[in-house]
């Protein structure tokens, strides 16, 4: 690992920071989406887990793509993390496991380092798996969350014997419900925006999401656009980028009243969605609101 030009002060990425918590994980049931839950779950069920950072050398033309290296060790396994800087508190970047690079977002709040795995190799393509909540190791802070057990993958439901001709068929609530939300959410357009503002140290960084996804009878395009503006020393650089994506669409149900929208890609990748209550005008996605309409 390459020694850090900064101090290990407290207020920079500097430094070992300790797992102490965790937030639900979203099942991802990808090639990458696997790779990622099979490390969430080792984190969740590990005795203790460490994140190392060291922010490199920067360049003074482009101050935001300064290199963080370091490590993710997981009792007595180590992953190597390779992110730049988007500002002073925040980086992103991948963790590599198992030959796969998983998209890894870190940003500091004081003695705590929120990081984000997602499913895939970059921004443009990737889903959020699960947050963790490091702390920095010898700061105060909230008492390590007890180990669970590693979350067993979804397994397909076992068939059900063949009944006889003049039984009437059961009534597949699971298979009702999914017919009702592909009628809700063929032919519409679904739509979500966010942004974020930060600032400190003579600079600002302002970045707006949006992303657009079109239903139609079968198929689906999911369009994403991101625009990043970064001022730093009277100078002010705009970086946009845009993202297409087309495939087919299904609604799935692995568990009473659990519905998840799935898209599959082109190349085969999949994205899967928890789709949550609606409205006249909008839906929840993961936990988000999407604004809907025909």
């Amino acid at each position: 690992m390459p020694q850090s030009t900064a101090t290990d002060a407290h207020d920079t990425l500097n430094g070992v920071f300790e797992l102490r918590n965790w937030k639900e994980p979203s099942r991802i049931d990808t090639p990458s989406g696997r790779v990622a839950w099979d490390l969430g779950g080792a984190l969740v069920s590990c005795e203790n887990a460490e994140l190392t950072l060291a922010i490199g050398a920067p360049d003074r033309s482009r101050p935001f793509d300064t290199p963080v290296t370091g490590r993710l060790r997981i009792d007595s396994r180590s992953y190597p993390v390779s992110l730049s800087l988007n500002s002073p508190e925040k980086a992103s970047g991948v963790v590599d496991v198992q030959k796969t690079s998983l998209w890894f977002e870190v940003e500091l709040r004081r003695n705590r380092v929120t990081a984000t795995l997602f499913a895939g190799g970059h921004y443009a393509r990737s889903a959020q798996v699960q947050v963790f909540l490091f702390y920095r190791a010898g700061a105060k802070g909230p008492a390590r969350r007890r180990p669970e057990a590693k979350p067993a993958p979804i397994v397909a439901a076992p068939s059900t014997p063949a009944r006889q001709a003049s039984s009437p068929p059961p009534i597949d609530s699971a298979a009702q419900l999914a017919a009702e939300w592909r009628m809700k959410l063929r032919n519409t357009q679904l739509s979500h925006a966010d942004n974020e503002f930060d600032s400190g140290y003579g600079s600002s960084t302002y970045m707006e999401r949006r992303v657009v996804l079109r239903l139609s009878d079968r198929t689906f395009t999911l369009d994403r656009s991101t625009l990043s503006r970064v001022s730093c020393a009277g100078l002010t650089s705009l970086s946009p980028s845009r993202s297409q994506l087309t495939g087919t669409w299904t609604i799935l149900v692995t568990a009473p009243s659990r519905v998840r929208l799935q898209l599959t890609c082109a190349d085969g990748e999949r994205l899967v969605y928890v789709v949550g209550s609606a409205r006249a005008d909008s839906v929840v996605l993961d936990g988000q609101r999407w604004l809907w309409s025909r």
